[in-house]
């Protein structure tokens, strides 16, 4: 038996200390109620719940959004419930307006009192806003339309609902359609089209450069603008009185009623401002012509954008005796010889004479010589070629390309859009930097970082080393280039040292021997001179030309900016001029109107598409702004029958905004529900991993707390049995 060692009471201290550290763990999950406190407790399990938690967060965020946003819209629509009450006012009163039982003293006051009504809608449209927010216009000065509105209804920023744009004011409201340019005209369909400008009307063949383009136009046409192959008929007899002259003229020829545009008449325009209604039906089929030449000069840049594989073009481009083509691939062929090209029908191409920027040397480029792009074309002949690494190495700089030593091509090509500046690269004579006494030796002389360099010697690709350092040679340099280089003091050495040129601007470290003879000389030249700036650590910079003296075994590391004196020069590419092939798959219509002209689709090719063109354009009809604003006695029988149909479209309109609204309104109040849904869900699913059991970890604690006594008790025996021994001392 020992007394010095009580294993069994060490053993029961520990047990007992464990079974305090569970039970402090067990009263912390009960007095807080959560099973993880901290990360230690479940580090997989925190990161799950915080995540969990910051969704929950993020979507009782969204159903607050949601909430607000439906008060927004609903505002909105409470204040356009209004303005649909005005409008069945003023539609009421403009039907009373529109009797012969109403006399002019009647209509007048039936017109102020309209006038005020419209200046109301107005001021509803100006004073309806949410937060500061304008509803039904852009702003409270600005009546134009309003912007989208979006809301985020959820967790991510992909949770978006959006309402259209909304304009409900006298401005916005009623018979007036504006067609931005690129509107369609759907096949079949008929518009009525208003312009001060002319109007273009473009149909897009999906597949055959020669389909024809079908429009009927019918009203008030005052001029039309010619396209060899254009084809017009079914017109009247006032229309075909100036059709039969410009077949007289030679610009149209006739055939059973049908005129077609001759190459003559090609660019010319029609003028019909005498015909006050062109015709029932006039029909406009553009099919193109049977092709064009386009010529061209030696050194011209030919861009094929459109070619017809195996055509006369495309054979004529691929002919390497006549055209090289920049790179593979690029589609963009150089002249190397004058001549012309013909075009097809459905064919394009860009033809542009460039600038030609020659080199510094004999038209050729030196090495070192840095080109700074300041705009460039993508895809032109001047990207292509700085993309090309055997002729150029990318800069230092963002942008700056240098040219390499094997580059002899003599020149480059700037189209349009490209812009360069050219610095010219400037030879530097790396020597030997002693100008006095012997044994002094290079090492390590670099070019920009790298013991590679271009020395100014056709062809050469060996590296400077001491023997050429010694002698001296020279590189072009340009831009940031630098060389560095480290001298070492060899040899007995002299009372005079030996003296080193340092020029202004080198960056210096140095290690200086001060067992050697002269001790701590080009310490003194260097740190007490005044002449070089302390940069940190054991590097400075020197200020100006000077000398330092090295000793036996003294080393000098020098870094020397060597590049940038050359002159710059910018270049900037030639306007590129385009030659199309006549006839592409576009067909284009261009008319002009001083009222309103009916313009029908009646293509029936799958595929193709009609578009309006041109500024201003519209459908020639009157918002409710011109209601608004009659003056005293303008309101007459004959205009309160033309606004109620301008009233009727305001009111279709109003009930399009609101009907917008009201299905966002839906649809956020969907949205909301489905999120209060997932956000009790995910509380759920944070709840398991989060909260404490509390009848599992009661039975935990009770379990502990029985443990602990029954430690306790195993501890006091333990420390009993020590007692034994002194039976055996008695």
């Amino acid at each position: 038996m020992r007394i010095n060692t009580n294993v069994s009471s060490i053993t029961a201290q520990e047990s007992a200390v464990n079974t305090n550290k569970n039970i402090k763990s067990s009263l912390e999950k009960l007095s807080s109620g959560l099973r993880i406190n901290k990360a230690s407790d479940d580090a997989s399990g925190l990161a799950i719940a915080d995540k969990l938690r910051t969704q929950a967060t993020s979507i009782n965020q969204g159903v607050s959004n949601g909430n607000s946003a439906v008060t927004l819209l609903q505002i909105a629509d409470k204040s356009m419930a209004e303005q649909s009450n005005i409008l069945d006012t003023v539609k009421s009163k403009l039907i009373q307006a529109n009797t012969d039982t109403t006399s002019p003293d009647g209509r007048e006051s039936i017109r102020k009192d309209i006038v005020k009504l419209l200046e109301q809608l107005d001021n509803i449209a100006e004073q309806t806003n949410y937060n500061g927010n304008v509803l039904l216009q852009k702003s409270a000065e600005d009546t134009g339309l309003s912007e989208e509105l979006s809301f985020q209804i959820g967790e991510s920023k992909r949770d978006l609902i959006s309402n259209t744009a909304v304009q409900s004011n006298t401005d916005g409201l009623g018979s007036k359609v504006d067609y931005a340019s690129g509107s369609e005209i759907a096949q079949g369909e008929k518009v009525t089209l208003a312009a001060s400008g002319t109007i273009t009307l473009k149909g897009s063949d999906s597949s055959d450069a020669n389909t024809v383009e079908n429009v009927t136009l019918a009203g008030d046409v005052d001029s039309l603008d010619l396209t060899a192959g254009m084809t017009i008929s079914g017109v009247n007899a006032d229309t075909k009185a100036i059709l039969d002259a410009a077949v007289t003229a030679g610009d149209l020829t006739e055939s059973g009623g049908t005129y077609t545009v001759t190459d003559a008449g090609q660019g010319k325009s029609l003028d019909l401002s005498s015909v006050d209604d062109v015709a029932a039906t006039v029909q406009i089929s553009t099919t193109g012509d049977t092709g064009t030449t386009a010529s061209y000069s030696k050194g011209d840049v030919i861009d094929s954008a459109t070619v017809t594989t195996g055509s006369a073009l495309d054979t004529a481009l691929k002919d390497t005796n006549k055209f090289t083509e920049v790179s593979t691939g690029s589609g963009i062929y150089l002249a190397k010889t004058s001549g012309s090209l013909d075009i097809e029908v459905g064919e394009s191409i860009d033809l542009t004479t460039p600038t030609v920027v020659d080199g510094t040397t004999g038209g050729d480029f030196s090495a070192g010589d840095v080109i700074k792009v300041n705009s460039v074309a993508t895809g032109g002949l001047l990207d292509n070629a700085l993309k090309n690494s055997s002729l150029f190495s990318t800069g230092s700089t963002t942008g700056t390309y240098v040219v390499k030593e094997d580059f002899t091509a003599g020149s480059i090509f700037l189209g349009d859009g490209d812009s360069i500046t050219i610095t010219a690269g400037s030879p530097v004579t790396v020597a030997n930097q002693a100008t006095t006494g012997s044994g002094l030796t290079e090492s390590n002389l670099q070019y920009n970082g790298s013991t590679a360099y271009r020395e100014n010697t056709t062809g050469s690709t060996d590296q400077i080393n001491s023997d050429q350092a010694t002698g001296g040679s020279q590189i072009n340099a340009s831009g940031e280039d630098e060389i560095s280089f480290t001298l070492t003091a060899a040899g007995a050495g002299s009372t005079g040292g030996t003296n080193v040129n340092v020029l202004e601007g080198d960056i210096i470290t140095f290690t200086d021997d001060s067992s050697a003879t002269g001790g701590d000389q080009m310490s003194m030249d260097i740190l007490e001179s005044g002449n070089y700036y302390h940069l940190g650590g054991n590097k400075y910079q020197a200020i100006s030309d000077n000398t330092i003296e090295m000793d036996t075994n003294d080393v000098l590391n020098v870094t020397r900016k060597v590049g940038g004196s050359g002159a710059e020069t910018d270049f900037k590419g030639a306007t590129a001029t385009t030659t199309a092939g006549a006839g592409s798959a576009d067909a284009v219509v261009k008319l002009t109107t001083s009222s309103t002209v009916d313009v029908t689709n009646n293509d029936t090719t799958a595929g193709n598409k009609l578009t309006i063109g041109g500024t201003g354009i519209s459908n020639g009809e009157l918002q409710l702004s011109a209601l608004a604003s009659l003056k005293e006695g303008e309101l007459t029988k004959e205009l309160a029958d033309s606004f109620q149909s301008v009233v009727d479209d305001a009111i279709t309109d109003l009930n399009g905004y609101r009907g917008d609204i009201g299905s966002t309104q839906n649809q956020v109040e969907s949205a909301v529900r489905n999120l209060m849904t997932q956000a009790t869900n995910v509380k759920a699913a944070e709840s398991i991993i989060r909260d404490v059991d509390y009848a599992q970890e009661s039975a935990n604690f009770n379990k502990q707390n029985i443990i602990a006594q029954a430690g306790s008790y195993a501890m006091s025996q333990a420390n009993a049995t020590q007692q034994n021994v002194l039976r055996l001392l008695q």
